[in-house]
């Protein structure tokens, strides 16, 4: 009975003993090491400053091309010129002399791109183009497209060369006012002028990323 006793004892130191070491075991294990994110390295972005251009810089590249850019209007005109003789203040119808005529002639109007304007807005990228306001420049009528027809041919009367001059100058004074009425050739003046315009400034690099804005002086 005494042995029994001693064994029992044994057997409870041991499962005490056990279950302390794996007590311990739960407790004070090794934990896995917490895994690390390798650092991100992101790369360095080196930004290079804008390019700016200044007015005198714009002006040079539009050195080579300051010349007159111009449109022209080419057209067909008809007028008629007249003269007659009186007789006690009255006009005698048998000396009616009246000639209709038709002529081709060309209008030009012009810009002179040395007196174009800049402004440069450096934080919008935007340069601002004022070019000047259209002009006639040249007025001519080609002397060999006249076509004459006589209307009425009168007695004792001639028409003089100064008087078809005078007529001439007069409708061709008319013309000039119908187009500038238009407007119709000042308009081609100037979408000439900015097409050129635009080519020289886009084609220099220091230009490249700006926009342009086009204004007509009045």
């Amino acid at each position: 009975m005494k042995k029994l006793r001693v064994v029992f004892a044994l057997l409870t130191a041991l499962s005490l003993f056990v279950a302390g070491f794996s007590a311990y075991g739960l407790l004070f294990r090794r934990q896995p090491a917490a895994a690390v994110s390798p650092a991100v390295v992101r790369p360095v972005v080196v930004t290079a400053p804008a390019i700016t251009v200044s007015v005198d810089t714009l002006y040079e590249v539009l050195e080579p091309c300051t010349e007159l850019v111009t449109a022209t209007d080419r057209y067909t005109n008809r007028g008629t010129v007249s003269d007659h003789r009186e007789l006690f203040g009255r006009t005698v119808s048998c000396t009616i002399e009246e000639v209709e005529f038709s002529y081709i002639g060309t209008l030009r109007a012009g810009i002179d791109l040395s007196e174009v304007k800049f402004e440069v807005n450096d934080a919008s990228r935007v340069i601002y183009v004022t070019l000047p306001a259209p002009t006639v420049i040249s007025h001519s009528i080609d002397t060999s497209s006249f076509i004459f027809q006589t209307k009425r041919n009168g007695l004792f009367t001639e028409i003089s060369p100064d008087e078809f001059i005078a007529a001439l100058d007069y409708i061709s004074c008319e013309q000039e006012a119908v187009a500038t009425k238009s407007g119709k050739v000042f308009r081609l003046a100037s979408e000439t002028a900015e097409q050129t315009v635009t080519g020289l400034l886009k084609a220099a690099s220091v230009t490249a990323d700006y926009t342009l804005r086009f204004y007509t002086a009045s």
